[in-house]
C-alpha cells in the first residue's frame, strides 16, 4: 500500500496535511466521460480541496474513477 493511500485512510493528505472530510470544501475540476473502446460507461473525477485550489497546490487532486460494464 503507498503512503498516499495510508494517509488519506487516515483522513492525512500530501505530508501529513489534514484532509477535509466536508464535502462543501471540495471543487471538481475534471469530470470526462471517458470514450474508451470496450470500457464504455468509464467515468474519471479529479477533485480539489478549496484551500488547495486557491494555493494552487494541484500536486493533491484526489481522483476517482468509475466502470460500469
Amino acid at each position: 500500500m503507498s503512503c498516499a493511500v495510508q494517509q488519506a485512510e487516515q483522513g492525512r493528505w500530501g505530508g501529513g496535511v489534514p484532509a477535509s472530510g466536508d464535502p462543501e470544501d471540495w471543487v471538481a475540476l475534471i469530470h470526462w466521460d471517458a470514450d474508451v473502446a470496450d470500457r464504455e460507461g468509464t467515468r474519471m473525477q479529479w477533485s480539489i480541496q478549496r484551500a488547495d485550489l486557491e494555493a494552487g497546490r494541484f500536486d493533491r487532486t484526489y481522483v476517482t474513477g468509475y466502470y460500469n460494464p
